[in-house]
């Protein structure tokens, strides 16, 4: 999402070609061994630093500007969405799989705690 949304649909930067290629099967239910992990933590790494970029240029006049979607949320494909938009989504799927791995953990026997917390305090 950061680099297909934040990279490519508000920079017109073209997409990582490990995160949204073919290579990166872990998205389709690929093995996690299928993987070459320190390739991603690079791609991730550089996908990050480019949406970082945007993100601290981005003013308040502009973050709420539409631009075109084409994913497959189908009420976004006909009214496109904004900078602001695309983070609080990020910032929900990212906290939503916190939660996935926090119970996994606490099914396994770890001590998280309360981790990841509220999501407003996480903001």
């Amino acid at each position: 999402m950061v680099d297909s949304w934040l990279n490519v649909s508000f920079q017109g930067v073209p997409a990582d070609p490990l995160i949204n290629g073919d290579y990166f099967k872990f998205k389709k239910g690929a093995a996690p061994d299928a993987l070459d992990w320190t390739d991603i933590q690079r791609a991730v790494e550089k996908v990050r630093v480019v949406a970082r970029s945007f993100l601290e240029s981005t003013d308040e006049g502009s973050i709420d500007e539409l631009v075109p979607y084409t994913g497959s949320i189908e009420p976004l494909r006909e009214s496109g969405f904004s900078a602001r938009y695309a983070m609080a989504r990020i910032a929900a799927h990212h906290y939503f799989h916190l939660g996935e791995i926090v119970a996994i953990r606490n099914a396994l026997g770890h001590d998280v705690g309360e981790y990841p917390g509220m999501l407003e305090a996480c903001l």
